[in-house]
């Protein structure tokens, strides 16, 4: 039995071995630190919406309806949303994001570290597609509910 467990972690072990070989050298380095860039650049995007009174970075966000219709950059842009309001702890927890970032990188590697971040990345905007999917189907269900009340 765990043989078979062994052998079976082993296989998988090599399966990321071989996506390593073929598609690691497309792996970026530092890639925590590109992310952190990608915050620096939503603060300054959200000062400026604030100094202009636009709602420019409302374009930005991942938004699965306006994907839907045509919107397709949000799949991308919403990296650029910083994570709340530039204040000392946010300073901090970027830098313990750095931190962090990097030593998961020197550890597992560029190539697994970046399959964890964009795995990540792709399976957030995969759970926004199914969280509008169950919102739209409430708002079904309450519609429904309510042409049932006014029935009688």
């Amino acid at each position: 039995m765990v043989r078979e467990n062994v052998r079976r972690a082993g296989k998988k072990g090599n399966r990321m071995g071989k996506f390593e070989k073929r598609f690691g050298k497309y792996a970026i380095r530092d890639l925590s630190l590109i992310l952190i860039i990608c915050y620096a650049i939503g603060y300054v995007l959200a000062f400026i919406d604030g100094r202009s009174g636009s709602n420019f970075l409302g374009y930005l966000t991942l938004d699965p309806y306006a994907i839907l219709h045509g919107q397709i950059w949000r799949l991308f842009t919403w990296i650029l949303i910083p994570p709340g309001s530039l204040d000392p702890f946010t300073i901090i927890m970027l830098f313990f994001y750095y931190s962090i970032g990097t030593s998961l990188e020197r550890t597992w590697g560029t190539y697994r570290y970046n399959v964890y971040l964009f795995s990540g990345m792709l399976f957030t905007i995969l759970g926004s597609f199914l969280w509008m999917g169950l919102d739209l189907e409430s708002v079904t269900q309450s519609e429904v509910s309510q042409k049932e009340k006014n029935k009688y």
